[in-house]
């Protein structure tokens, strides 16, 4: 078994992925002050303005997504590792803060080996949306939307362009967290146009504690 055929287009997958949000970086960095004159000068050397730190929402360890969205202008960059019976993969995510309550994502597996076919992975590009933040008994609510890209090897992927939508929901209880996910998907049929197969839900309840990692299967 090797991987050494599929590294270079998986690399280039990776890059693609690197430039479409870097470019929404650049983007927003370059976006001009409306404010203009002295007050729009002002505005850029108020302090108040700059966060005092800058928190970082991670995916995992965990298989559920968290309804947080990371901060405006913010990049993340996550890379990992799943192991199990017949199916191994690294897995990558990009990340940036287009807003404070919109994120762009993502995702490219660019090594997979699935039922002994190894090569490269599909890959995914969407957004998470939050809706509101967490206050008292109320919890962070996000909608969740990725497209299936189909750039795995064959009799690895889908091999079909997919999507997905779901709702996302976090709440803290005391030093516990716990995310609540449920996901419809649609998938692709290969070689067909404009047709998908029936769609499929999913839901996912998770809780950790702070403090604890606890997951021997994905890192």
């Amino acid at each position: 078994m090797t991987f050494i055929p599929h590294v270079r287009p998986a690399a280039q997958a990776l890059i693609a992925g690197c430039l479409l949000l870097l470019g929404c970086v650049v983007s927003q960095a370059q976006t001009p002050d409306n404010t203009g004159g002295a007050g729009g000068q002002n505005s850029q050397a108020n302090p108040n303005d700059i966060p005092d730190q800058i928190t970082a929402v991670p995916n995992r360890p965990t298989f559920s997504t968290t309804a947080e969205s990371i901060q405006s202008g913010v990049f993340e960059i996550e890379y990992g590792l799943e192991a199990a019976e017949g199916h191994q993969n690294i897995n990558g995510l990009l990340k940036f803060g287009m807003t404070k309550n919109l994120e762009l994502r993502f995702g490219n597996n660019p090594i997979e080996r699935d039922a002994g076919v190894a090569g490269r992975g599909d890959s995914g590009a969407g957004f998470k949306y939050k809706i509101f933040e967490e206050k008292s008994w109320r919890p962070t609510f996000s909608v969740l939307y990725t497209a299936t890209i189909p750039t795995a090897t064959a009799q690895v992927g889908a091999g079909a362009v997919g999507h997905s939508a779901g709702i996302l929901l976090s709440k803290d209880f005391g030093k516990h967290h716990f995310d609540f996910n449920e996901t419809a998907q649609w998938l692709g049929r290969p070689g067909a146009r404009k047709k998908n197969r029936p769609g499929r839900t999913r839901a996912a309840v998770e809780g950790r504690r702070y403090g604890t990692r606890h997951n021997p299967s994905r890192l």
